[in-house]
């Protein structure tokens, strides 16, 4: 699998800017992740976003191991990259 890339005019901005991204993790007593919090705000302000810039993502994961339904969205809600 391909990894996730920046898009190229933001890769150049923030090359040699940002080394790393700080993420806090929690793993659970099954060793399966609970929590993860990323933040990406050093990455936002190299690629020029006007400061102060605070861009946090925050993933919380229960209920593993059981049953989902998941819907395909319409067509016209999906774009390519």
């Amino acid at each position: 699998m391909e990894q996730p890339r920046f898009p190229e005019h933001i890769a150049e901005r923030i090359l040699g800017k940002v080394d790393t991204v700080p993420m806090d993790l929690w793993i659970g007593a099954n060793h399966l992740p609970l929590k993860v919090v990323v933040d990406t705000s050093a990455a936002a302000e190299a690629s020029g976003a006007p400061p102060p810039q605070t861009v946090r993502y925050t993933m919380t994961y229960s209920d593993w191991g059981k049953a989902v339904n998941v819907t395909a969205p319409p067509a016209n809600e999906i774009r390519g990259n």
